[in-house]
Order: C-alpha cells, then sequence, then structure tokens
C-alpha cells in the first residue's frame, strides 16, 4: 500500500510541479528569526572552543536600523549612501564598544546578509509559484553564508567580541540582515 502511495505521489509532483511548492508566502517573525541566528551564531562559536555571546538589545535596535535602512533605501552596504559607517551607527545610537587587549582597540564589527523568503520560483502559464523558505532555512543559509565568508567569519570567531545583536527587515522578498559586535 505504501510503495502505491509513493508512486502516486511522484507522479502527482511529475503532474503537477507546483505542487512541490507552499501556497502562500510564509509568516516570518523578524524577531524570531533574529533569536535563531543569535542561536546559530553561538553554536559555530562554541564548536570553536570560544564563549558564546551575549544577545545584546542595544545593539540588536543598532542592527535592525541598518536593515531597515538598507531595504527602504534599496542598497547592500555596510555604509549608507551618505557614507555613515557602523562605527558612525553606534556613536549616533549612543553605544560605545571599545575592547583593549594589548596595544589595539576593538571598536566592533558587522556582518551583512541579503536573503530570500524563497529558494525558487516557477512559473506555470505566467503564473508565479514560489518554493518558499522556512524561517530555519532562511536562518542556516544566512549563518552558512556568513561562516563561508573569510572576513564574517572573522568576525564570527573573533574571541574578543562578547556581545552582539542581529537585525532583520523585510521588504517585499527579500530579507536583509545586519549582525552588530562589540
Amino acid at each position: 500500500m505504501r510503495s502505491r502511495f509513493a508512486v502516486l505521489s511522484v507522479l502527482a509532483i511529475l503532474l503537477f510541479p507546483a505542487a512541490l511548492f507552499a501556497a502562500e508566502r510564509p509568516r516570518i517573525n523578524p524577531v524570531t528569526l533574529e533569536a535563531r541566528i543569535h542561536q546559530l551564531i553561538d553554536v559555530q562559536r562554541v564548536k570553536a572552543g570560544l564563549k558564546p555571546l551575549v544577545f545584546s538589545r542595544r545593539l540588536c535596535a543598532i542592527a535592525r536600523g541598518h536593515s531597515r535602512d538598507m531595504a527602504q533605501r534599496d542598497y547592500f552596504s555596510h555604509f549608507s549612501p551618505e557614507g555613515e559607517s557602523p562605527l558612525a551607527r553606534y556613536r549616533q545610537a549612543g553605544f560605545s564598544c571599545r575592547i583593549r587587549v594589548g596595544y589595539r582597540i576593538y571598536e566592533g564589527g558587522e556582518n551583512i546578509f541579503q536573503n530570500n523568503l524563497y529558494s525558487s520560483v516557477m512559473y506555470i502559464n505566467g503564473t508565479p509559484h514560489f518554493n518558499w523558505n522556512s524561517l530555519e532555512e532562511i536562518a542556516r543559509s544566512t549563518v552558512s553564508g556568513w561562516m563561508n565568508s573569510p572576513g564574517h567569519r572573522r568576525n564570527i570567531l573573533e574571541p574578543v567580541f562578547r556581545a552582539e545583536g542581529i537585525g532583520v527587515y523585510i521588504k517585499g522578498r527579500k530579507v536583509y540582515i545586519t549582525e552588530d559586535f562589540c
């Protein structure tokens, strides 16, 4: 009985490929996504023998502001169109990060990522059918992307950093993600 069901399921997918795609766009809660990304970042740090990061509400607010600004003004950069840097955003929010290690002073760091609410789209008779990503898929692909990028990975695994904030902003089908460190 099971094998007949499996054959029918495969046949339905071959005849109706849109059946693979969820009908509705998922409702992704940005705050829940931020928390999940933070958890996955801490998994990477612990695997590397580092302490987990404190989840800072102040850094989250700064990160959310940058993600929102990138989405609303349609750019993707650590620097705003006016040239404002991550550290300028820290200062503007009244946040100071100064970690002295020997002769070196760390003033923070930032990772950014642009993700999508869907992994693929298929057009059938001109109508788009999206293969929507789950919150977990978005979180995992974001952290994986950062860990596969030397500069982003370096920030995540920087032993002097003690805190981070994640800021998520969703516009249309794009997900803007900023991670700020101290």
